[in-house]
């Protein structure tokens, strides 16, 4: 009755509605994986295959510097990406 009354009450068309719906499967999809992944890791590290910690890659600035610029670049992807989603189709 609740979801009746609210789809009644609501002024987004049923194909707006879905968008968000796919938003929050992604966000699940995208929680539920980081879970997995930090399940994965501790398995490796209690069985001895991997170790908790090692060594940067690339250290000091360079490495800050490379990791600013790629976490900058997600920004920019995911701005992209939601105003891209948020067009009305073209005819």
């Amino acid at each position: 009755m609740r979801a009746w009354v609210e789809r009644r009450r609501s002024k987004a068309s049923p194909g707006e509605r879905q968008e968000g719906d796919a938003g929050i499967l992604a966000a699940s999809g995208l929680v539920a994986g980081e879970g997995l992944a930090g399940v994965l890791v501790a398995a490796l590290v209690a069985t001895g295959v991997a170790n908790k910690s090692h060594p940067p890659r690339i250290g000091g600035a360079p490495g800050e510097a490379l990791t600013v610029l790629l976490l900058a670049g997600l920004c920019v992807f995911l701005a992209i990406a939601a105003n891209t989603a948020r067009r009305p189709p073209s005819a």
